[in-house]
């Protein structure tokens, strides 16, 4: 445990806390529980024998996710949570293995409909402006969208700035804005809140929810727990690049992930 947290932004101390990082954070996260509960009958199929992740011969079950779903993606460091999900969006080599109840979607259809942002979103950021970058994948060119979706993250007066001249938070919460502006279907989000102060938190969860309210699938990877018990509806636990087990974030749900998290009550 900590005594005090220092929240670090372009150079400058930007907020600080006294006590335990958990309960501080847990304040302002708890705000958020009002998410959406509805569930959607559309569902994502993934098949549980495709290889060349997929190789537990006992289960003869596919994964599915209803698509309004907030996923929480869990898993040590190198158990493939990232390679494996980029797969699902279409972006990495092997067999293809997101299906919706259509069937299975080839890699060109799973590129078009679904979105990633990656943990290291320098990769990502392509544009000679703040604006530009959120325009870049809207489906349809909406400059005020565009501004709202900004100042909803609280960037709305960088709009004119340069991508990779912004700060590492700053550039976490564009690429969010990126991934909202693009209103895919089946969206992963990669350690979103790395960096963040709780404020920021707070409005990322806001823009995760509205997605699953558009009927949108966010799939989130992180190592905060608190995050993830603030906004998510069921847990894919990743290990040895497969599926270990999926389960429901309910009481019993919210529970399990305590203790894999290793978080107390």
């Amino acid at each position: 445990m900590i005594d005090k947290r220092l929240h670090l932004d372009n150079g400058h101390v930007v907020e600080q806390n006294t006590g335990d990082l958990v309960s501080n954070h847990s304040v302002v996260l708890n705000a958020a529980r009002n998410k959406a509960q509805q569930t959607s009958d559309q569902q994502w199929i993934i098949n549980a024998q495709t290889p060349p992740f997929f190789k537990r011969s006992n289960s003869n079950n596919d994964y599915r996710i209803a698509k309004n779903a907030i996923v929480a993606v869990v898993g040590e460091n190198g158990a493939g949570k990232s390679s494996f999900f980029r797969q699902l969006c279409g972006l990495g080599k092997g067999q293809r293995q997101l299906a919706d109840n259509q069937g299975k979607l080839s890699r060109r259809a799973l590129r078009r409909r679904c979105f990633y942002v990656d943990q290291d979103v320098n990769r990502q950021l392509l544009c000679d402006s703040v604006l530009e970058e959120v325009m870049l994948n809207m489906p349809s060119s909406d400059k005020s969208r565009a501004i709202s979706i900004l100042n909803e993250l609280d960037l709305a007066h960088l709009i004119q700035a340069h991508p990779l001249s912004i700060s590492g938070g700053q550039k976490q919460r564009l690429a969010l804005a990126t991934a909202v502006a693009a209103n895919r279907e089946f969206t992963v989000l990669d350690e979103p809140t790395s960096g963040l102060d709780n404020n920021n938190v707070l409005r990322v969860i806001e823009q995760i929810t509205h997605l699953k309210k558009r009927g949108s699938t966010v799939v989130i990877i992180s190592h905060d727990p608190q995050f993830l018990l603030a906004c998510c509806d069921l847990v894919v636990h990743i290990q040895k690049r497969s599926i270990e087990e999926m389960y429901q974030l309910d009481d019993a749900g919210k529970q399990r992930l305590r203790r894999f998290m290793q978080l107390g009550d």
